[in-house]
């Protein structure tokens, strides 16, 4: 995801993946999601779920359920789930 939005030729290929994806009724996820622009190009171009160091590096369980913990008293969780 580095380069995206920045090269064109990649993000032409990301939005045939995507129009891909949702002609099959299905829903499309990116990972490796690092910065805040790649996030606002993704969910222009209508990403239904993202993931990836933005949001956190990986975890152990215990870890993690502590992070959803805090996202849920926060209401980050219900915004991430929307599509």
């Amino acid at each position: 995801m580095d380069s995206i939005p920045a090269e064109t030729n990649h993000a032409i290929l990301l939005e045939q993946i995507m129009m891909i994806g949702k002609r099959m009724k299905m829903c499309v996820v990116a990972e490796g999601v690092e910065r805040a622009d790649q996030l606002t190009y993704l969910q222009d171009q209508g990403c239904d779920k993202i993931q990836g160091y933005l949001y956190s590096k990986p975890l152990a369980a215990k870890d993690m359920e502590q992070l959803l913990a805090r996202w849920e008293s926060s209401g980050v969780a219900a915004a991430c789930m929307e599509p």
